[in-house]
């Protein structure tokens, strides 16, 4: 993760490339993670672009599909997402208050 942190991966990479479980378009994945909260419309515009530029994604007939890269990284962080979620919604609870 280090490494991949390193390379310009940032926080939203991997809540982006978790919902790439299968191959869509860029505007399909804009909408999953804007469904999911994630960042603005800026950031995540960036971060659906870049998945492909850091070699975590590639396009192919029009789609963006994780790569093997991507689905490590994925495997590997797995538990820091769920936790970082859980966070998050404690955030949003204690925001209601």
């Amino acid at each position: 993760l280090g490494d991949a942190l390193a390379d310009g991966v940032g926080h939203l990479h991997v809540p982006a490339l978790a919902l790439l479980r299968a191959p869509m378009t860029d505007a399909d994945l804009l909408q999953a993670m804007a469904a999911a909260g994630l960042g603005t419309a800026t950031s995540r515009a960036d971060v659906v672009v870049s998945l492909a530029v850091l070699g975590l994604a590639r396009r192919e007939a029009g789609l963006l599909r994780i790569t093997d890269a991507g689905a490590r990284l994925v495997e590997r962080v797995g538990s820091i997402l769920g936790e970082s979620e859980r966070v998050r919604s404690w955030d949003d609870g204690l925001r209601r208050i």
